[in-house]
């Protein structure tokens, strides 16, 4: 198999820097003004923040941004579904419940919960209405219900805050009372710095991306300025933030290195999710041997913490994929395309290999 590039780092004196072995680019960042870990260069660009000296008044007043509805993958995928910029966390529940094992889930913290359920037709006969709650390990606090009107089977209304959760849901009658009621178990797991790159490969061999970062602004301070950098096979065509609105950005170009500097229209607090995507286009990843396609990429975040990574590839309709490293990468064909899904939590100084062959369709 292929190895096309390997990602180094390297310490050099206040900067981090970032090195792709065999030419393919470098990325440099200021180790003093990043507020999260460092981004690796050659997949699509991830973010490098920089904390404005401290928050105004006026954003830590001003409303929440709205998250943008429309699913940021492009495609339909069982594996994933983005929701702005953060996962579609779901859960299924039924009503009454199902005997057996208790429901459970593992969620990750300020994603986008997606509760539905099913009801048996004897209770919906009788249902004026559903009351969802969150509760909170170990707080005895009485969390407010929130009401749900009766044709609804679906609600956003899951946990969004670290934690361990009972996610408990009633069907309601004419007489207030519950005429039945199910519950599960939700676990709620801190952000780690995440990327999500999805790849959807073209015929031609080029891939039209989306990238994802997702990190909690730890800093004391509010952030609304950053940056990055990629090698110019990366051809960036868009920003935005989580609610789709667009982000405007400056770049230039320099020995096979495009530098990019934006600014948020809201700043991001202390203690908030940081989410920001880009789309475009990339070229030479994919390589062409006889008739067998090869992609291949060994990916190092950088920085000082572990980065949770998740791509989604999609070949071009009608391929026939041949194998795959890990030998063992989830894969479904959907709509003629081959989807393969990663998800993986790539340590401190690690790094991480995808590769995989595949063929074209006949024509």
């Amino acid at each position: 198999m292929m190895r096309l590039a390997t990602l180094k780092t390297v310490s050099m004196m206040a900067a981090a820097v970032l090195v792709l072995a065999g030419g393919a680019g470098v990325a440099v960042m200021n180790a003093a003004n990043a507020a999260g870990p460092a981004p690796a260069p050659a997949s699509p660009p991830a973010a490098v923040v920089t904390p404005n000296p401290a928050p105004s008044a006026t954003a830590t007043e001003a409303a929440p941004p709205a998250v943008a509805a429309n699913n940021l993958v492009g495609f339909n995928s069982p594996f994933l579904e983005l929701v702005g910029c953060r996962i579609k966390q779901k859960l299924t529940l039924r009503l009454p419940p199902a005997t057996g094992e208790p429901v459970k889930a593992d969620w990750y913290e300020q994603q986008a919960p997606e509760i539905r359920w099913t009801v048996d037709d004897a209770v919906a006969a009788k249902v004026q209405g559903y009351n969802l709650t969150n509760s909170l390990d170990g707080d005895t606090a009485t969390p407010k219900p929130v009401q749900i009107d009766a044709a609804a089977r679906v609600s956003t209304e899951g946990p969004l805050e670290p934690g361990d959760y009972t996610v408990r849901l009633a069907a309601v009658g004419a007489d207030g009372h519950a005429l039945a009621e199910t519950a599960a178990h939700v676990s709620v797991k801190p952000l780690p710095y995440t990327q999500i790159a999805v790849n959807d490969l073209q015929p031609d061999a080029s891939i039209h991306f989306v990238s994802v970062q997702q990190s909690i602004n730890e800093s004391a301070a509010a952030i609304q300025n950053g940056g990055f950098i990629n090698s110019d096979f990366v051809q960036l065509e868009k920003m935005f933030d989580d609610s789709g609105a667009p982000l405007a950005f400056t770049s230039t170009h320099k020995n096979a290195i495009y530098q990019y500097r934006y600014r948020l229209e809201r700043p991001i607090e202390a203690g908030q999710p940081l989410m920001l995507a880009s789309t475009g286009t990339e070229t030479n990843v994919v390589k062409k041997v006889g008739g067998v396609y090869f992609y291949t990429f060994d990916h190092t975040p950088g920085g000082n913490g572990p980065c949770r990574r998740l791509e989604l590839h999609r070949l071009p309709a009608g391929a026939t994929l041949i194998s795959t490293t890990p030998a063992d990468l989830p894969h479904k064909i959907v709509e003629a395309h081959e989807q393969i899904f990663v998800d993986v939590m790539i340590p401190p100084g690690g790094h991480n290999l995808v590769a995989y062959r595949y063929r074209l369709a006949t024509k």
